[in-house]
């Protein structure tokens, strides 16, 4: 089953590096879904500095063929380039791997990465490289596929939490009478009460914390 991670990068282990150093209110996001293979992000939107400024710089850009700004919407503008072939020993890797990029914001300090992998084997085999190459990767959460369709807030659950709250859903633990006791709902996981009242009180709080926590 494919496998979505949240990764942090520097900016030269991954792409644009030189334009994103060159600006430090620079923020560049990559639009919608990215195929990472193929030579050509569609699109990207750039915001913190001017059009004349970001264009230039973009052109000037080691990893950049072809950079065209197409349009404005209030400060950012959306630009379509061309990679040229300097190769990135990260990129070049979740391209072979077959990984997705399904959101990417770049800072000077770093780009944060939502990549879609064939399978945690995959996302295991790349982090055991990007150690031995000493490439500064830091994993900031990993999910699988179903999960991810029940919300970004069910993502940051770890497996044991996941399942005990989907489990508790299910059978009625929540509904007022409740449907299920404790007991039982921790006879049916295979676990103590004491266990199962943990996983219930910290998945919540995890759920309710990602859900109120402050728009960036």
């Amino acid at each position: 089953m494919s496998v979505i991670a949240h990764i942090s990068v520097p900016p030269e282990e991954f792409k644009l590096a030189q334009t994103l150093r060159a600006h430090e209110s620079l923020r560049i996001e990559m639009e919608r879904v990215v195929p990472l293979g193929g030579g050509v992000v569609p699109s990207l939107w750039v915001s913190g500095t001017s059009e004349e400024r970001i264009g230039r710089t973009l052109r000037d850009d080691d990893d950049i063929r072809r950079a065209e700004v197409v349009d404005r919407v209030g400060d950012a503008f959306l630009v379509h380039v061309a990679w040229t072939d300097r190769r990135h020993a990260l990129f070049d890797r979740l391209v072979v791997m077959e990984a997705t990029c399904l959101e990417g914001v770049g800072r000077p300090d770093a780009w944060h990465l939502e990549l879609r992998f064939p399978s945690r084997e995959s996302l295991s085999e790349l982090y055991q490289e990007c150690v031995e190459r000493n490439v500064a990767l830091t994993v900031d959460g990993i999910y699988d596929r179903a999960r991810a369709d029940h919300g970004r807030a069910a993502a940051q659950l770890s497996d044991r939490q996941y399942e005990t709250l989907r489990t508790a859903f299910e059978t009625g633990y929540f509904e007022i009478p409740r449907e299920i006791t404790l007991k039982e709902l921790s006879s049916r996981l295979g676990i103590s009460d004491t266990a199962a009242s943990q996983r219930i009180r910290r998945g919540l709080r995890t759920l309710l914390a990602e859900e109120l926590r402050p728009s960036a």
